[in-house]
């Protein structure tokens, strides 16, 4: 391990490039572990970024797992926004998706899902009446209509 007089640190590397470098020729894994005396505690392994303080800032995303749910997460503001089971399934605005792509909001009303590609987009709102989407098309395809 290497420390410089600069504060950055090394593991496994000599000139660490930034505040923290962790390098090694065979072994690019890190381990975050919680809950090490295995008594099942909610015990989250979660990267936090936090601005304005290293100690009592304000975390503005992480990354993780989040024990309570057992769920992996990623999170903006302190909140979970999105979440993959273990059943695979991915959740946005919801940590607890019932099925494989679940998008949920309690405060928005309006176009929730768009698919683009390169000639057309198709925005879906759902509504209590149905589901209504709203699509473009290419205009190649208008011909001898």
């Amino acid at each position: 391990m290497t420390v410089l007089g600069n504060g950055k640190v090394g593991i496994g590397v000599t000139a660490p490039e930034s505040l923290l470098t962790v390098g090694s020729i065979t072994e690019g894994t890190i381990t975050i572990a919680s809950d090490t005396d295995n008594n099942s505690a909610d015990s989250d392994a979660i990267i936090r970024f936090v601005i304005d303080s290293a100690t009592a800032g304000t975390i503005k995303s992480f990354v993780g797992y989040d024990q309570g749910i057992d769920k992996a997460v990623l999170g903006y503001n302190g909140a979970n926004q999105i979440v993959v089971g273990s059943s695979g399934r991915l959740g946005i605005g919801t940590t607890a998706p019932a099925i494989l792509l679940h998008a949920a909001s309690t405060s928005f009303d309006g176009t929730i899902f768009r698919l683009q590609d390169s000639d057309g987009t198709c925005d879906f709102n759902p509504e209590s009446g149905g589901l209504t989407p709203s699509c473009s098309s290419d205009a190649r395809l208008k011909t001898n209509i």
